[in-house]
């Protein structure tokens, strides 16, 4: 997006292509290192100066909120030490397209554990921010297979049926195979009959990860989603052949 915005600028290219160069080495050296950027004091020092460059240049720019966003990317990429940090950033990115489109609605897809509001993650930042302006809604099954990245690789993994105890078992007492859970009305109704989802309960958190131990764990699923689908039998996403 620089680049294509400072075209025909070539002291701007040059720097942007030299800030590329080191952004792409540093995520070499990230992909060796579980993912965690590291920086030089050096490079971080070089990129600060390219930044403040390109900071001054986008101030006179018709495009300013949407290139300068673009260099906030950068410096999030450049901070990110943990998975927390970096649903803090999805969540600031998502806001800022909200503030920029006031009149629209969004409609975000996720793993389980990045739309939560429970677990300082993505969806805690936006349930902070929005409040009932943001619903949202989980995802469990009983059993079956689901596609994910494990000592395998990135293939299909048989998922832990769902035993007794554990909420995906005793939704599957209801022998409906697919159905939603309005969580929001089970909390606010403070039903006898459907106390129980408002406890502490197991229930499965698997996200991007196939082959784990226990895909259960404990939560309370009506402070975690407003609803809750649930499909009986999972089955595999169909991977697409590798063009190379």
């Amino acid at each position: 997006e620089l680049l294509d915005a400072f075209k025909g600028n070539d002291e701007a290219v040059t720097k942007i292509a030299s800030l590329k160069k080191t952004l792409d080495e540093i995520r070499t050296r990230a992909q060796q290192n579980r993912g965690m950027p590291s920086v030089g004091y050096k490079e971080m020092k070089e990129i600060d100066t390219v930044i403040s460059f390109l900071r001054s240049m986008i101030e006179t720019s018709p495009k300013k909120d949407w290139l300068l966003q673009n260099v906030v990317v950068i410096g999030q990429y450049l901070g990110n030490n943990s998975g927390l940090w970096r649903d803090k950033c999805m969540a600031d990115n998502l806001l800022w397209i909200k503030e920029h489109n006031p009149n629209s609605k969004l409609v975000i897809w996720a793993h389980n554990g990045h739309i939560m509001k429970t677990n300082q993650m993505m969806g805690y930042h936006l349930a902070k921010k929005l409040g009932g302006d943001y619903a949202t809604f989980g995802f469990t099954f009983y059993d079956g297979n689901f596609t994910a990245t494990g000592n395998k690789g990135l293939t299909s993994y048989d998922a832990q049926q769902g035993y007794p105890g554990t909420l995906e078992y005793l939704l599957e007492q209801v022998k409906e195979p697919i159905f939603i859970l309005d969580l929001k009305k089970i909390k606010t109704d403070k039903n006898k009959d459907t106390e129980w989802l408002t406890q502490r309960l197991a229930y499965r958190r698997v996200g991007a990860m196939g082959g784990i131990p226990n895909e259960f764990s404990e939560g309370i699923i009506s402070d975690d989603f407003d609803y809750l689908i649930f499909i009986k039998s999972s089955t595999s996403s169909v991977l697409l052949p590798n063009p190379q």
